[in-house]
């Protein structure tokens, strides 16, 4: 036996039910719902009732949602990103490659495309996942 024994792994190996379940499992499963259901349930639900929250309905009724502007938000998420890519240069240059790589086949792909409506519509579904990536 170890030393030293993880407790979950013991609850673990207590409630678990391997399947096909067998009638021994099936017991089991009855056992463990009968208890809860005379043990915990009544616990759960009496803190469930006792629990009030009066104190915060005043709160509650004054609550007005906060509308921020987009301008604000977007310098809120630009920061983040900034802050982000400062701390982590690799991800700053996994950037850069990806968008030099997806400009370039965006290059290949459109070079003298012409004035051809077809070739044009052909070639949105490529724009598309270019758009993606």
């Amino acid at each position: 036996m170890a030393k030293f024994k993880n407790p979950a792994d013991s609850l673990i190996k207590i409630l678990s039910v391997n399947y096909p379940k067998t009638e021994a499992d099936e017991q089991k499963i009855v056992h463990f719902v009968d208890k809860y259901q005379q043990i915990i349930q009544p616990k759960v639900l009496k803190e469930r009732d006792a629990i009030s929250f009066d104190e915060f309905k005043h709160k509650i009724d004054k609550f007005q949602p906060v509308q921020i502007r987009f301008i604000k938000q977007f310098v809120c998420l630009l920061y983040r990103n900034f802050l982000g890519l400062v701390r982590n240069p690799g991800s700053l240059f996994g950037r850069v490659i990806i968008t030099l790589f997806v400009a370039a086949n965006s290059l290949v792909i459109f070079w003298q495309i012409g004035d051809d409506l077809t070739k044009t519509r052909e070639l949105t579904s490529s724009l598309f996942f270019t758009c993606i990536a």
